[in-house]
């Protein structure tokens, strides 16, 4: 974005630079409208820029102290009471066994005692008695194989079991989830979030020491078990080709972590295309994050095309700021500004916070270096984007950057016009515009050393 104000010398913006760097981490802002007068040129520049980023570091510091949480009185009482967590354990237990004996004393359904054994296996694992919780559930599980498809009660008593499937036995585990899962599926049920009630059930069963738990092998018999019902493209298969790659790439199998990712991003998107594009993005940061950058340029004509169709998408945002934050770990600083400049131009009011995350950084950054033309571009995407926001928390901040850097680079008519804004912004918040005034000053003050 080129911006028609006329950028004074190198010469100037460099001695305007000083002053601007001390202040540009700190959230600052500006008052005042009297102009600076610029002195002769600084002759040891890197010896007053230390001197100036020091006393910065010790202001962070002082304002950190300033700010931390108070200590915990001596005589408060500890968060976890046991003797209370006990208590009310064995309350419960109690309650679900009455419960329990009173549907044994009338007729009534298969899936009432289903939900009933679930309740009590639950009370039970809580007091600590996993065995014996394992030894419910079981029994739990067999009921409900007595009950048909097609039967009333089946969709609430195979709900219940989703609950806390790895409470069962480690050998009958496979076989049982093998059979919950299908019936799952082929129904089409997911009203009760398929993919939350997998992750648990293999994160409890992962808690059984023996015998050990492939959950690399589970997870891909799971993968096979979906596609066989859904097809191998379903959009379903999203959550587990990812935890799969999760793995792979945890142990270092990097070319099946890829394919599994590479599977993901095809899959079909007719059912959420938010989450399909997640999953492009996402197959660009594993390939930043082990350097592959040859591959990951090759999605960015996807990724651009992903940003101006879902400038909403509530899915996206994060994904971006990851990859962005992975450009940035390995020092590629041009193409994390790439993906930040991409978000700026395309997203909306959803994606702001993560922009922010990665922006502040990347700002001060910039005006530390010298490129006061480039944090300034970021700076005017930053500000458009909140012109487009119906509610923008931090508007008021990166208005106030802007002007700071709109002045250190001689636009000072385009600063104060800013300014003005940000103090009207200010009164109508009921801000603090005494530090607001007191903030410019001392900012022109130091411009005028």
């Amino acid at each position: 974005m080129k911006d028609p104000r006329v950028v004074p010398s190198i010469a100037f913006s460099g001695i305007l630079l000083l002053a601007l760097c001390c202040l540009s981490a700190n959230n600052a802002s500006f008052s005042g409208d009297e102009q600076p007068t610029i002195t002769p040129r600084i002759q040891d520049r890197a010896l007053q820029r230390k001197i100036e980023t020091d006393r910065w570091v010790q202001r962070q510091r002082e304002l950190m102290e300033q700010h931390r949480p108070p200590r915990m009185p001596a005589n408060m009482p500890p968060r976890f009471n046991r003797e209370d967590y006990q208590r009310r354990t064995q309350e419960n237990l109690s309650k679900a066994q009455a419960e329990y004996d009173a549907l044994k004393k009338k007729a009534t359904s298969k899936a009432d005692y289903v939900v009933a054994l679930v309740t009590i296996a639950q009370a039970v694992h809580d007091a600590q008695n996993k065995d014996r919780a394992a030894e419910i559930y079981s029994e739990a599980y067999k009921r409900y194989t007595e009950i048909g498809k097609d039967e009333v009660g089946e969709r609430k008593a195979r709900a219940s079991l989703w609950k806390h499937l790895g409470y069962l036995p480690p050998d009958q585990f496979d076989k049982s989830f093998e059979q919950l899962f299908k019936r799952s599926l082929q129904v089409n049920d997911d009203e009760y979030g398929m993919d939350g009630h997998v992750a648990q059930a293999i994160s409890e069963r992962g808690s059984w020491k023996n015998p050990p738990f492939d959950e690399l092998k589970f997870r891909k018999a799971a993968i096979a078990t979906e596609a066989s019902i859904e097809g191998a493209n379903s959009p379903h298969l999203e959550y587990l080709l990812r935890s799969c790659a999760d793995l792979c790439e945890r142990d270092g199998q990097l070319d099946e972590a890829e394919n599994f990712l590479k599977r993901a991003a095809g899959l079909n998107k007719s059912v959420n295309p938010d989450k399909n594009s997640a999953s492009k993005i996402h197959l660009a940061e594993f390939y930043v994050r082990h350097k592959m950058y040859a591959k990951a340029d090759q999605y960015w004509p996807t990724i651009k095309t992903i940003a101006k169709s879902s400038p909403n998408s509530s899915w996206l945002p994060s994904e971006y700021q990851r990859l962005a934050e992975a450009y940035l770990k390995d020092s590629r600083v041009d193409d994390a500004e790439k993906v930040l400049t991409l978000m700026l131009e395309s997203s909306g009011s959803s994606a702001m916070d993560s922009i922010d995350r990665l922006l502040e950084p990347m700002v001060v950054g910039q005006i530390n270096n010298g490129n006061l033309e480039r944090a300034q571009k970021l700076l005017l995407l930053r500000t458009e984007g909140a012109k487009r926001c119906s509610d923008d928390r931090n508007a008021c901040h990166w208005f106030t950057k802007l002007s700071e850097v709109d002045l250190a680079l001689g636009q000072t008519e385009e600063s104060q016009k800013i300014f003005k804004r940000v103090k009207i912004y200010t009164a109508l918040r009921n801000g603090d515009m005494n530090k607001l005034v007191a903030d410019r000053q001392k900012l022109v003050d130091r411009l005028r050393k």
